[in-house]
């Protein structure tokens, strides 16, 4: 249950705490949910750690790595007793890229999510102002628009325009 550093996964250089709690969850068939419950913590506590947001305290951590069957070192350090690499061989340049972006999307996800339900919560307040008999506004101050009078003309630059104009054959 070793990990060696040469097949790229979980390279003690490359990745960070929440990635090897993340990975060791997921080799270990755990959801973020499973994993909170039995820690005893909140689902976003979990979701903190893996995006590397917080960090557990020595109590958790000695659990997660009972519970993720993977020494204390390997969680901190990345070196040491960690799961086993899934599969044979080694990620591509490009698959690899596409995992740090989906990983960076992961991370601005969450402060976005929390700021939309933000302006949805103020959405909610305004459904419920009453405004029987009030006139919508143009403006916040009235604002009588003065109006001319249209005068259709044809400009009086015809021969003008005519100049431009390709002779006829």
């Amino acid at each position: 249950m070793t990990t060696d550093t040469t097949d790229g996964w979980f390279d003690p250089d490359a990745t960070t705490f929440g990635d090897r709690v993340a990975g060791a969850r997921e080799r270990a068939g755990m959801s973020q949910e499973d994993m909170a419950r039995r820690l005893g913590v909140k689902l976003k506590t979990i979701k903190a750690w893996e995006n590397d947001l917080a960090e557990p305290r020595a109590n958790k951590l000695s659990m997660m790595s009972g519970l993720l069957n993977v020494s204390l070192l390997w969680l901190l350090s990345g070196e040491g007793e960690g799961p086993d690499a899934p599969g044979t061989g080694e990620l591509s340049s490009d698959i690899t890229g596409r995992l740090t972006e989906i990983r960076d999307i992961r991370m601005n996800l969450e402060p976005m999510a929390a700021e939309l339900n933000n302006i949805l919560g103020w959405v909610e307040q305004l459904g419920e102002v009453d405004v029987t008999g009030v006139e919508p506004m143009t403006a916040v101050i009235p604002n009588t628009l003065r109006l001319r009078d249209d005068v259709v003309t044809d400009g009086d630059v015809r021969d003008k325009v005519l100049a431009n104009a390709p002779q006829a054959e």
